[in-house]
């Protein structure tokens, strides 16, 4: 949105150097943030994972039928956890924001309009 209302397409404004380092900084900033949200969740999944796979194993040796049960659920749940490919945890190009701005870009009239905004007229 910030190139698309710098564009000349919306009002006769330029693209200064500060605004275009500013831009640039603010999308940095943004990877940044992005980053730091994906190694987050790996982090607090892989902690989860270890407190699970201890609870597991204190399940695996109970003898009381009701606990011994638990066993196999707990199993397909750690299962479902490790597998999770959703929110946070899914690769950059699977992010639903991602994909619906790449959409009108995709061909050869994505490339003009990308190409008409980076000239400004």
């Amino acid at each position: 949105l910030l190139v698309v209302a710098r564009s000349s397409l919306f009002d006769n404004w330029s693209l200064t150097p500060a605004i275009a380092i500013s831009v640039c900084i603010y999308l940095g900033w943004l990877i940044l943030l992005a980053t730091l949200l994906k190694l987050a969740a790996e982090n607090t999944r892989r902690r989860a994972l270890t407190s699970m796979n201890a609870d597991l194993l204190w399940l695996s040796g109970q003898k009381n039928a009701e606990l011994a049960q638990l066993v196999e659920p707990f199993k397909r749940l750690i299962a479902s956890v490790e597998g999770n490919q959703t929110g946070a945890f899914a690769g950059l190009f699977d992010q639903p924001l991602l994909k619906a701005l790449l959409v009108p870009l995709g061909g050869a009239g994505g490339t003009q309009l990308f190409e008409r905004l980076l000239q400004g007229q």
